[in-house]
C-alpha cells in the first residue's frame, strides 16, 4: 500500500468518527469473519479499507504518474437496535425493512462528511482527492454466529488522487504531509500510523538532494551523470597511459638541452 492510499484510509476513518449513526465505532481494516467481536457488532459499525490501488507509470518513475485508489466503506447494522435519528428514537428490525432506511441515512451521512465535512480530517481528504470518479453500494448479509446475521452495505469510492506520493528521504515534510501527521496523531487509534508515515517519508535520513531527484526520476547512475545530477564521477587513469619520465635530452637543431 502506498503512503497516499494509507493516508486516505485513515483520514476517512478520522473524518467519519462521530459523524454518523455509528458514532465512534469506525475502524480501519476489514472485519474478519473468522474472528468477530460479537459485543462490538451489537451496535452500528463502520470499517474502512483500501481496494484497488493503481498508478500509471511513465518510464521508471515508480512513485509518479496518475494515481487512483479505491476506498471501501462497509457499514454493519444489527438485526435489532434502538438508535436516535434527529432526536427521534427508531428501532431497526431487518424483518420490518427499517434496516434499509437506516442504511440509507448512514450512506447519506458518509457522503455529507466526505463532500462537505468541516473537520480537519475531512478537509485534508478533499485536498488529497482530486475527484471521485465512481461510487457504488452493494448490500450483503454478514454472519456473526451460526444463527445470527446482520445487514451490511459495502460502498466503493474510486478516487483520483491529487497529491503525489512523497519523495524518498525528504529532509523537511511538506505542509500537507505535516498536517496529515498532526491530524492522525490526535486520534489514539491512528497515532501509530502517523509515526510510521513520517518515518517512511524521511527515510533514509540525510539523503543528498541529488539522490532524492535521482530516485524521483528513476535514473541509473549513468543516466544521472549524463544529465548532470549529482557529483561528477572522475574516471581513473587508464592503465595504458604513458608513464612520467624524469630526465631526458632534447635536440632542437641548434642546441642540445639535457635535464637530469
Amino acid at each position: 500500500m502506498s503512503i497516499t492510499s494509507l493516508a486516505l484510509q485513515y483520514l476517512t476513518v478520522a473524518a467519519l468518527r462521530g459523524a454518523t449513526l455509528a458514532g465512534d465505532a469506525v475502524q480501519p481494516g476489514a472485519i474478519d469473519a473468522l474472528d468477530v467481536d460479537v459485543a462490538r457488532m451489537a451496535k452500528p459499525l463502520i470499517s474502512v479499507f483500501i481496494g484497488e490501488d493503481e498508478r500509471k507509470i511513465s518510464g521508471k518513475e515508480l512513485i509518479g504518474g496518475e494515481h487512483r485508489v479505491e476506498v471501501l466503506i462497509q457499514t454493519f447494522l444489527p438485526a435489532e437496535v434502538d438508535i436516535l435519528v434527529d432526536g427521534v428514537p427508531l428501532r431497526t428490525n431487518s424483518r420490518e425493512g427499517a434496516a434499509d432506511l437506516v442504511m440509507g441515512v448512514m450512506r447519506r451521512q458518509i457522503d455529507r462528511v466526505l463532500s462537505a465535512g468541516d473537520s480537519p480530517a475531512a478537509n485534508l481528504w478533499r485536498i488529497l482527492v482530486a475527484e471521485v470518479e465512481a461510487s457504488s453500494t452493494t448490500p450483503f448479509l454478514f454472519q456473526i454466529t451460526d444463527q445470527v446475521r446482520v445487514s451490511a452495505n459495502e460502498t466503493s469510492f474510486l478516487c483520483r488522487m491529487q497529491i503525489d506520493e512523497p519523495s524518498f528521504g525528504a529532509p523537511v515534510l511538506s505542509d500537507f504531509w505535516q498536517l496529515v501527521i498532526d491530524v492522525l496523531a490526535a486520534e489514539p487509534e491512528c497515532s501509530p500510523i502517523a509515526v510510521w508515515i513520517k518515518a517512511e517519508i524521511v527515510a533514509p535520513e540525510n539523503l543528498p538532494s541529488w539522490r532524492i531527484h535521482q530516485a524521483d526520476l528513476g535514473l541509473s547512475a549513468e543516466a544521472r551523470d549524463g544529465i548532470g545530477i549529482g557529483p561528477l564521477s572522475v574516471p581513473e587513469p587508464a592503465s595504458d597511459e604513458l608513464p612520467l619520465v624524469s630526465g631526458g635530452t632534447m635536440d632542437t637543431g641548434n642546441e642540445v638541452w639535457t635535464e637530469e
